[in-house]
Parts: structure tokens; sequence; C-alpha cells
């Protein structure tokens, strides 16, 4: 996978920088490490969305935190549930397509509902690997707390109003290693049919 050239900023940097993000809730932070250690490794190793989840499952494995990769819960499974502290992450991974369609994907199958009610602050986290040859490589990171984003869907789907159309998250992205750009989606809406 090109990870040699990482070795010594695994055990020294990377992996407790890692860890520290999850702890204190820090996805965005989480999120801007990942892509800079995604940079260091030649991009015939990952082309396609189950490389992205095994590497994800090796550095949740090196951080030493409980997790597990391809949950699997009545609506389908989750690409990795990581817990740490009092905090629940609920992981969907996408290759070349959206962060917004991996936080669909958690709200509609209901990945990590299991775990609401337990007194975690549980989080649902979409990552979004894009290559795009014009606008370069980027990792987009999306997030919401998975209360409310099961609840706004199944407030949409009680009230018969209309068909959900965006779930309140936040959205950043990181452009060539470089500069980040961060956007927030406007409230929920719904359209009538």
């Amino acid at each position: 996978l090109g990870l040699a050239a990482h070795a010594p900023a695994l055990n020294e940097t990377l992996i407790p920088d890692l860890r520290a993000c999850l702890e204190t809730g820090d996805v965005d932070g989480f999120g801007r490490r990942l892509e800079h250690f995604v940079f260091g490794i030649a991009h015939e190793n990952l082309q396609q969305e189950a490389g992205y989840r095994a590497l994800l499952q090796a550095l949740f494995l090196l951080m030493a935190v409980p997790t597990q990769s391809e949950k699997s819960n009545w609506g389908g499974r989750a690409d990795h549930e990581v817990q740490i502290g009092h905090r629940v992450y609920v992981f969907e991974v996408k290759y070349n397509r959206s962060e917004g369609e991996a936080l669909r994907q958690i709200r509609d199958r209901q990945y990590g509902r299991q775990h609401l009610g337990t007194g975690r602050t549980v989080t649902a986290v979409g990552l979004a690997f894009r290559r795009d040859l014009q606008t370069g490589p980027c990792l987009q990171v999306a997030q919401a707390d998975l209360a409310q984003l099961l609840a706004d869907r199944d407030a949409g789907r009680t009230a018969h109003t209309g068909t959900w159309d965006r779930a309140e998250f936040r959205r950043s992205a990181w452009h060539n290693g470089g500069g980040r750009r961060t956007r927030s989606w406007e409230p929920r809406t719904l359209r009538s049919p």
C-alpha cells in the first residue's frame, strides 16, 4: 500500500493524532489528518471503496479502539462503527461519490441506531474519497448527530408532507492537501411530491 514512507509517523504522530481527534469529537481534524496520510499512498492501491474501508480498519486497529467493520443490523451493514470513550462513530465510506450520499445511507438504513439511548454521543460520518482529474483528489467529510438525523427521517415519514431533501450536517473538503474549504448546508427542507 505504500505505508513504508509513513512508518515512523504512524506511531509518533498519526495514530495518536487520529485517536485524539475521535476522543474530542473533532471529525474535521480527523478528516484533515486522514487525507494527509492518504496522499502518501500510491493511487494504484486505492482504486475501489473496499481499499479505503480496509485502510480505515487498519488505522482503527492501530489506534486500539473498539471497532466493528461491516457492522450488520436490520437495515444493512455500516462500513465501520467505532467506540471511543463516551462517543460512537458510524462511518460510511464512498469512492467517487458524495459524502451526502454516505450520510443518507446511514440515515435511511438506520446504521448505529442500537447505540441511541445508551448515554453515548453517536455521530454519523460520511467519508467521500474523490479522484477528479480536473480538481484533484480530495477527501470530503460530512457529519451529523445520529439521533437528530434519524428523528428528521422519522418526522418526514410520519408527517407525509414531502420527501427528505437535505440533512442538517456540516461538510468539509480538502483539496490537494492544501487550503481547506468548508460549507454548511442549509437546514433540511421538505419538497412536495
